[in-house]
């Protein structure tokens, strides 16, 4: 499969958006985040415990998905925040780093 070079988390994001909602509908912005904890603390802790390669990337990419669909939620566009992330001092100051995301 060839990659578009001009995709991104931007893109990403943008084109989840109308899956979301024909999806999810209306929902609280904060639902997306239990996705992330259900993927994080036990579909992939499961697959790393069982060695399950496959099903970690599956659930690495699922945490993905959803934490682009908080960020959809919350008006924070992904690719920017990691750009940030990239230049921040996150050993030093990791809530300075939010500060970024969130337009403080």
């Amino acid at each position: 499969m060839k990659k578009d070079p001009d995709w991104n988390l931007k893109v990403l994001q943008f084109e989840h958006v109308p899956w979301v909602k024909a999806n999810f509908g209306d929902r609280p912005s904060w639902q997306p985040l239990l996705g992330i904890v259900e993927e994080a603390c036990e579909e992939l802790a499961t697959a790393r415990q069982q060695g399950n390669y496959d099903l970690m990337k599956d659930a690495v990419a699922d945490v993905i998905i959803f934490m682009s669909d908080f960020c959809s939620a919350m008006g924070i566009t992904l690719q920017d925040v990691y750009e940030a992330s990239l230049t921040a001092d996150l050993v030093h100051d990791p809530i300075d780093m939010m500060g970024v995301y969130i337009g403080r």
